[in-house]
C-alpha cells in the first residue's frame, strides 16, 4: 500500500476509499512529521504484485509512502533488461 499526492495517476492501482483507514496509516507510520501543511489530505491505493508504480519517463513530483507490502527499485538498461538494484521491505519512502 502506498499514501500518496492527491491526482497522482500510475499504473492499475485500487484506491482505498477508507478515510478513518487512511488516517490510522498516516498516524501509525508518522507521515506527517515530513510536512509543514497542517491539514494536507492524503490519499491511499494498493497496488498488485508486479505492477509498475512508476516509470523512468514519468515526472515524479510527490512523494510515495510504503506502508505495508516490498517494493522492488529497478534500473533499466539500454537493451530493456530491467536489473533489480535495491528492495524495501514495509515502511519506506520514495520520491524525487
Amino acid at each position: 500500500m502506498f499514501l500518496q499526492k492527491p491526482g497522482m495517476e500510475t499504473g492499475k492501482m485500487k484506491k482505498i476509499s477508507e478515510k478513518d483507514m487512511i488516517e490510522q496509516w498516516v498516524d501509525k507510520n508518522r507521515i506527517r512529521q515530513y510536512f509543514d501543511t497542517p491539514d494536507l489530505v492524503f490519499e491511499a491505493f494498493q497496488y498488485e504484485k508486479g505492477e509498475m508504480i512508476i516509470s523512468p519517463e514519468a515526472k515524479m513530483d510527490f512523494l510515495l509512502f510504503l506502508i505495508r507490502g516490498t517494493v522492488i527499485v529497478y534500473s533499466i538498461q539500454a537493451d530493456g533488461r530491467m536489473i533489480p538494484i535495491h528492495q524495501e521491505n514495509g515502511s519506506a519512502v520514495f520520491g524525487d
